[in-house]
């Protein structure tokens, strides 16, 4: 069973994006992982996304955490919070067919759009099918659906702490 987190204003969604940064940001590699982290999400860098999430993994969260695709989602998002103030952050939300993991929307218009699916694979061979079958699911249940302007999408499939991203711009 699960269980629908939110958070009710703008006060208390600053409070929970300090906490979770704290939590995250306790080592200077940490904060200039995260910091490269969410860069290389707006940026879609996958490579440096793959490369600061697992190294961010590796020194915050323990693996009995890591126990289904909820809480790579949570802490995922945990960490996006920190692009609050230029992205509108969800997770889990309704749109298009379904529930998206996590979308950022631009609250410049500056930036891209963004649309996460997250998947656990049961062994590492299985991360590229699951992170494509993950980008398959957000186009077939249309979750970018009402973002104007560039849009990334990015497929995430966790093995343990080690993702593999796809992702593909749409207009």
């Amino acid at each position: 069973f699960g269980y629908f987190l939110s958070i009710p204003n703008k006060e208390l969604y600053s409070v929970f994006a300090q906490m979770v940064s704290r939590s995250v940001l306790q080592s200077d590699n940490s904060a200039l992982n995260l910091a490269i982290f969410a860069d290389a999400v707006v940026a879609c860098n996958v490579s440096e996304m793959e490369d600061s999430l697992y190294e961010l993994m590796t020194d915050t969260i323990s693996c009995r955490v890591l126990d289904n695709e909820h809480s790579y989602q949570a802490f995922i998002a945990g960490m996006l919070l920190t692009l609050s103030g230029k992205y509108t952050v969800k997770a889990d939300f309704e749109s298009g067919e379904g529930y998206y993991d996590i979308r950022m929307e631009s609250r410049t218009g500056k930036g891209s759009n963004v649309v996460m699916e997250i998947k656990r694979s049961r062994s590492e061979e299985d991360r590229e099918s699951d992170a494509n079958m993950a980008l398959k699911q957000i186009k077939d249940n249309d979750y970018a659906h009402g973002l104007k302007g560039k849009t990334v999408l990015y497929g995430i499939s966790f093995f343990k702490k080690t993702p593999f991203i796809v992702s593909e711009v749409i207009e």
